[in-house]
């Protein structure tokens, strides 16, 4: 990459052909979720009016009957249990297609990070993970939205809890330079093939059982409202680091970067 300030203004001209293809990358999957997402809003209004009224004559079959028709009521189990899973599916899609107010400010990422490290802690202590918090700035300002930064980067710290069923170590790093800010999440966990790697933000695309496939796809949503991006490299058997990057809002001439050690949360 490299930099040019002729005629008062700045000139990015990035070289690595990776950097490049890895652009295009998610330049496609934001034109992707973005068509999909003006054809399949309605769609799921749609299918949540009659989901509405099947789960409500199916309580009304449900009332009729008999105490001792214990199959029926097995199969009426099933169904009510399949119209509550379709509704959470549409209700999820709704959240992530709703369009969102965002209020940009310029922040300190410092604060914000150690305080999802906080709220995360209580979910690290079952398996044993110790959460560091790193950076190498005291202060990292940046142009975000408070609660669609939080929520982001709670989004992967959680899933790189989870990545780590056995105990590990979860680094979140932030990096400040004079053109961005960026946050660092890397687990110790199995790790994320190739061919997943491409499909890791697309809407309903989960590896975890149970999983809603939600979560990394508000992340980059999120990420991209704030004008930022967001990339992963994972090596199956090492684990994975998640990148958020975001403008920098820090004036020219500001104190240079230190390191600070920071402690470990152990819940």
């Amino acid at each position: 990459m490299s930099l040019d300030w002729s005629d008062g203004r700045l000139l990015v001209t990035l070289r690595d052909a990776e950097s490049r293809q890895q652009l295009a990358s998610l330049l496609d999957l934001s034109a992707r979720l973005t068509a999909i997402n003006r054809v399949t809003s309605g769609v799921a209004h749609e299918i949540k009016n009659p989901l509405n009224a099947i789960a409500i004559h199916l309580e009304v079959l449900r009332s009729r009957l008999t105490s001792d028709d214990d199959e029926t009521q097995n199969e009426v189990d099933i169904i009510s249990r399949e119209i509550s899973r379709l509704d959470r599916v549409v209700k999820g899609f709704l959240s992530f297609t709703r369009p969102v107010e965002v209020s940009l400010d310029s922040l300190d990422l410092v604060p914000l990070v150690y305080e999802v490290a906080e709220l995360v802690a209580p979910h690290a202590g079952g398996p044993g993970v110790d959460i560091i918090v790193s950076h190498n700035t005291p202060q990292a300002l940046a142009m975000i939205d408070r609660d669609l930064f939080k929520q982001a980067v709670m989004n992967v710290t959680l899933n790189g809890i989870e990545a780590m069923p056995s105990g590990g170590t979860l680094l979140l790093r932030l990096i400040a330079t004079p053109l961005a800010v960026t946050v660092e999440i890397s687990d110790q966990g199995g790790g994320i093939s190739d061919e997943l790697r491409s499909r890791i933000f697309q809407l309903y695309f989960t590896t975890k059982p149970g999983g809603s496939g939600i979560g990394l796809a508000t992340t980059f949503q999120a990420v991209q409202l704030m004008g930022g991006s967001i990339s992963l490299t994972s090596e199956p058997g090492l684990g994975s680091t998640f990148r958020l990057s975001f403008h920098s809002a820090s004036l020219p001439g500001a104190p240079g970067a230190s390191m600070e050690k920071v402690p470990s949360f152990e819940a």
